[in-house]
């Protein structure tokens, strides 16, 4: 592909695109929802201090660390339910 055919191909792709923006932008102003990001946080101690310091600042979204008691790696069953 040489130069000019380049430009010709990328100048067809821009019109395609900002075409297809403004209709977007038009159907978006006819009351379709509007899509929303999440706010999300991992980090540890899970705790009820922690867990109200996060939502005080809008994060509902979280990964929790459980509390291991003693050198395992993993939680047990009544460890995760409590």
């Amino acid at each position: 592909m040489n130069r000019r055919q380049f430009l010709k191909a990328t100048g067809v792709v821009g019109v395609a695109v900002a075409s297809s923006a403004s209709s977007k932008s038009a159907s978006a102003d006819s009351g379709s929802p509007s899509v929303r990001m999440k706010l999300g946080d991992q980090t540890s101690p899970t705790n009820d201090t922690h867990l109200a310091y996060l939502a005080r600042y809008g994060v509902r979204n979280i990964c929790g660390y459980p509390q291991i008691a003693g050198d395992r790696l993993y939680a047990t069953v009544d460890e995760l339910r409590g």
